[in-house]
């Protein structure tokens, strides 16, 4: 019926390379990525022709009619427009042929008498083959599809197409497989990537005939071009030659306990240095041959930014040659300073010698950034792999054989601890090593991350090493604690507090003030503002509510005025922050104030203080103030479950209100407080079974039955078979109750061109597609407001291919119109507020 097949269509719309050269070079590209991760197929008792096959099986589906009569070309070279359009193809053969390659491999499997699978074999690794566009593929039963019978001459010329590579391949064996078996998704994420690198134009034209021996030479370039693959670790480095310092003896610890691909817990006090001692543990694994990369993932986009620097660094001091160290999250592409950090090739060689392409951008995709050797990002971008999501198999295969950092693990809720639970076991089935990082972790999650079935003790050790090798559990080490800090604890009413922060700034303290909403955070700097009066002291606002521009530069201010130097400590100052400054980021203060939060976050906020030697202070001893609530203790025993959320305010939205009641209850009489000494012993008493008021009683009735249906939908989340994958029902990493609109911020919106707050020309909207500088800078002006500040969701069709929801215009007085606000709402903009939201009067 037809005489020629084609794979790619030419520039000028011609049919170009055959399905079976094409095929070839996926499989020469998948050959060599199996020789860049040798343990791929070792670990996983894989035989590497069998990979082979099934990666050169992966676009059969393309000799179909489904296929070929997408190219009008072709119809004509053929003499087939005439039937085709007499015949409806258009209408009729309508399959997507990733489909007809699964279902093809499904017969061919099926029909093998040596070896001889058995259907649901069958069935998985012909989907493994289907997956290799991101979707995972139903056929309803594991029982083969007849085609239908106008195809049966095409599905012939594809069983030919398949006995002709399995032939080629030395007629490789796959193993017995179900439907829970790892293997699965490593090879679907393979194959995904040897596509794409086989479909890349630089190195396999498609108007090229070239022979094997050129396809294998293509492949080869290909792989290296792009930077996959982990080049020579400097050995036998130092601690002191990575990080500067001579190690801390939990840092020595660690690398001694970490010695074999597993799932590991360091819990230690904030400020000890786990970060080092976690990427201390990975050189070591690196070095060996036991892991090909490193990840390290945080709970935000901004803690992910600061530690992106560090990784950096570490990459570049350990492994020059390696690809450039990525920054892997959906804001990365706007933080220009960070990615101009890193550079393809070494670091003395010029880029004409590298091997690697020179723009260095092949990993600057959220799809791709995790195959870097090193990268810092979100925890979420390595949740996406155990995610019933598309390319979740292109996740997995990035994150196998590398140590994944896990940093600030307690901060998690009980649905995104669930993901990662999961993502845990998913590394230790990739032969990965997990290290988790945590000063506040409960017994329950550590035991949950590692996969045991009895909870330890509230009074274990502390710091500690615990970890699971292949199921077996690693005898708990416990490196020597810190000297004791002694914290003075303080409470008052916000009134005097604000005048306590006042005076002690006025001492030269740099006092860090901690709200739990942006709302409490703008009143409280404003308030403060009013009180400072005259006085020389520097007061700042962060929080999560400013445009990404504005935030930046915020951030950089702060970060060196609290950082490690001196230099910026020359008088005193107070920084009011929301939960932003809590975790993962190296701020000093003097002095501490807080609202009312969790025992675990308060503990974190604890690690701001006092954070690094100094040879002198404003005040003898570190001091913290837990603001008073408006209703006090006794009063809170006394109410009913209502009137308890009512008294809590806006923070019992934030957090659990059962358990900011239970951490009051151990907060309230505290006056000192020594860490580390004391964080085991106040954590297992906040989460303590105890006899309670009935209404505390309900309200953890009622946080147990919203922790149990998270913990449901986390487990349908991470179902990859049922429901299969769809575009209509997405899981996600983070679950919430509410929604978060993008509004872009500009002074003018005049003739489609919108005038930003951060300078340069106007933007225009009306060219078609926005060019990559008018995205990146109408990202960097937008700042995003929950769902329930709206009527309804602000839609602007000329921002919506850049998943930006609206446009806010900023008034010469300040005030914000914004489309769909809710009727007795006002949004103003301050530079030094940020977005506020205020109640209009009547």
């Amino acid at each position: 019926m037809i005489k020629t097949d084609w794979a790619k269509t030419t520039r000028d719309g011609n049919p170009g390379i055959s399905v079976r050269q094409h095929c070839l070079a996926v499989r020469y590209v998948a050959e060599e990525l199996l020789r860049r991760f040798p343990c791929f197929c070792e670990d996983n008792g894989l035989a590497p022709q069998a990979v082979s096959f099934l990666a050169t099986a992966h676009d059969v589906g393309k000799i179909s009619l489904d296929f070929l009569q997408k190219c009008p070309a072709w119809l004509h070279q053929e003499g087939l427009e005439k039937q085709a359009v007499n015949g409806g193809w258009a209408t009729i053969y309508t399959r997507w042929h990733p489909a007809i390659s699964q279902q093809s491999l499904h017969i061919f499997l099926s029909k093998r008498e040596d070896p001889k699978y058995d259907l649901k074999t069958a069935y998985y690794w012909s989907a493994v083959v289907g997956a290799h566009h991101g979707r995972l593929l139903a056929q309803g039963s594991a029982r083969p599809c007849r085609p239908a019978p106008s195809e049966n001459m095409l599905e012939d010329a594809r069983q030919a197409c398949l006995g002709e590579f399995w032939e080629a391949c030395g007629r490789p064996v796959l193993p017995s497989v179900n439907g829970s078996d790892p293997r699965l998704w490593g090879v679907a994420g393979l194959i995904t990537l040897a596509d794409w690198l086989g479909s890349d134009e630089d190195f396999f034209p498609a108007d090229i005939v070239m022979s094997d021996a050129e396809l294998r030479a293509r492949a080869a370039q290909a792989v290296t071009a792009v930077g996959l693959g982990l080049p020579i670790v400097k050995p036998d480095m130092t601690f002191a030659e990575i990080f500067g310092y001579e190690p801390y003896p939990m840092q020595t610890a660690c690398a001694a306990a970490i010695t074999t691909p597993g799932i590991y817990v360091l819990e230690a006090p904030m400020g000890m240095g786990k970060t080092e001692a976690a990427l201390w543990a990975a050189y070591h694994l690196l070095q060996q041959g036991l892991a090909q990369g490193v990840y390290f993932a945080l709970p935000t986009q901004a803690t992910s930014n600061r530690m992106f620097e560090r990784v950096h660094a570490f990459a570049r001091r350990i492994c020059p040659d390696a690809a450039p160290t990525q920054l892997v999250h959906g804001n990365a592409w706007l933080c220009e300073d960070l990615k101009a950090l890193t550079a393809p090739g070494t670091a003395d060689a010029p880029q004409n010698e590298s091997p690697l392409r020179p723009d260095g951008l092949w990993f600057n995709t959220s799809r791709r950034s995790l195959f870097a050797p090193f990268g810092a990002g979100t925890v979420d971008q390595a949740l996406l792999a155990v995610l019933a999501v598309k390319h979740f198999p292109l996740r997995r295969f990035a994150l196998s054989r590398k140590v994944v950092i896990l940093d600030e693990v307690h901060s998690y809720d009980v649905y995104t601890g669930s993901l990662l639970s999961c993502l845990c076991r998913e590394l230790g089935n990739l032969g990965s090593t997990a290290i988790i990082l945590s000063a506040t972790l409960t017994e329950a999650m550590r035991g949950k991350l590692l996969g045991e079935a009895d909870v330890g003790e509230d009074n274990a050790p502390y710091p500690r090493i615990t970890g699971c090798i292949k199921d077996a559990h690693l005898e708990p080490r416990t490196p020597p604690a810190p000297p004791d800090k002694n914290v003075r604890v303080t409470h008052a009413q916000a009134h005097e507090a604000r005048g306590e922060a006042l005076r002690l700034a006025s001492l030269g303290c740099q006092v860090l003030w901690v709200c739990d909403t942006v709302d409490s955070a703008q009143q409280t700097y404003l308030r403060l503002k009013e009180e400072c009066g005259a006085a020389d002291i520097q007061l700042g606002l962060l929080h999560s509510r400013f445009p990404f521009f504005r935030r930046e530069s915020l951030e950089k201010h702060w970060m060196r005025r609290f950082g490690k130097n001196d230099g910026q400590r020359d008088k005193g100052s107070i920084l009011v922050s929301t939960q932003i400054v809590e975790q993962s980021v190296d701020l000093d203060a003097d002095a501490l104030f807080s609202e009312l939060a969790p025992t675990d976050m308060l503990l974190q906020r604890l690690g701001r203080l006092w954070r690094h030697e100094r040879g002198s202070r404003p005040l003898l001893a570190p001091m913290f103030c837990l603001l008073n609530e408006d209703a006090s203790l006794d009063e809170l025993r006394s109410m009913d479950a209502k009137a308890i959320k009512q008294a809590l305010g806006a923070k019992g939205h934030v957090y659990k209100p059962w358990t900011l009641v239970r951490s009051l209850e151990q907060w309230a009489e505290l006056e000192s407080l020594s860490l580390p000494s004391g964080i085991r012993s106040l954590l297992a008493a906040t989460y303590a079974p105890v006899d309670s008021p009935l209404a505390w009683q309900e309200l953890e009735a009622e946080q147990w039955g919203q922790d149990l249906a998270a913990q449901t939908i986390a487990n349908m989340g991470t179902n990859i078979w049922k429901p299969l994958l769809d575009d209509v029902t997405i899981p996600r990493t983070r679950l919430s109750d509410h929604e978060e609109f993008s509004l872009v911020l500009c002074t003018a919106d005049a003739n489609n061109s919108l005038s930003l707050l951060e300078g340069g020309e106007p933007v225009r909207l009306d060219k078609g597609a926005a060019t990559p500088a008018q995205a990146k800078a109408l990202h960097r002006n937008t700042v995003r407001l929950a769902d329930w500040h709206f009527t309804r969701q602000p839609q602007d069709k000329r921002l919506a291919q850049l998943h930006i929801d609206g446009c806010a215009l900023v008034r010469t007085d300040g005030k914000v119109d914004a489309p769909g606000i809710a009727e007795g709402k006002r949004l103003f903009w301050d530079s030094e507020l940020g977005l506020a939201v205020q109640k209009e009067t009547p």
